[in-house]
Order: C-alpha cells, then sequence, then structure tokens
C-alpha cells in the first residue's frame, strides 16, 4: 500500500502499515485475512479511509516493484528464525495449523 500517499501527499496519516494473513491449511483455498493500520487525526478520519479504500479496490500497478517485493518476502522468511526457546512454539503452531514440514519452505519455492 502506498503510506506516501495519505502520509506524505495528502498529509492524513501520521502512519500507515498493512499486512496480509494467509488462511491454515484446514481452510486452504478460502480468502485469508487483510489488516490495515491508520495513525490518524481524528478530524480527517473519513477522507483517508476514502483514499484507503480507492487504494485497495484500485491498487496501482507497479511491475517493476515485483521483484524486489519477491525478495523483500524471501529475506523474511530467511531472517525469521527463531531463538532456541521459541523453537518448540513455533512448531506447535505450525501443526496446530496442518502443516507437516516448515511453511516457509514452501514459499521459498514461488
Amino acid at each position: 500500500m502506498s503510506s506516501l500517499m495519505l502520509r506524505k501527499f495528502r498529509s492524513l496519516a501520521y502512519q500507515t502499515s498493512g499486512h496480509y494473513q494467509l488462511p491454515n491449511l484446514g481452510h486452504k483455498g478460502s480468502a485469508g485475512s487483510f489488516t490495515v493500520k491508520l495513525s490518524i487525526r481524528s478530524d480527517k478520519t473519513l477522507d483517508a479511509l476514502g483514499i484507503l479504500d480507492s487504494l485497495i479496490r484500485n491498487m496501482p500497478l507497479k511491475p517493476e516493484r515485483v521483484e524486489a517485493a519477491k525478495q523483500t518476502l524471501l529475506n523474511s522468511i530467511n531472517n525469521d528464525y527463531p531463538f532456541f526457546r521459541n523453537l518448540s512454539k513455533k512448531v506447535a503452531n505450525a501443526r496446530m495449523k496442518g502443516y507437516d514440514c516448515d511453511p516457509a519452505e514452501e514459499f521459498c519455492k514461488i
């Protein structure tokens, strides 16, 4: 999402961020969830939500950024190795979601 459009050019938000959560294996094929965080002044809420809605529905295509986005995702996966005290928790969470191997391996093949 282009946070610059909301932050710099229109001065509507102090901070913007977004996150897409894939469904677990039990719900494979169904839609994931997209969460957006906006830190804005209360008097600019409706304007910022209107622009956010138009960005989501009519996302500008930037084909030159696709490879950089893929590399960012791969770097994130490679750097997400848990500390040894958190390893069992991460494995248990993956198993609860239906995975029988590391889910990051599947994403790295894409």
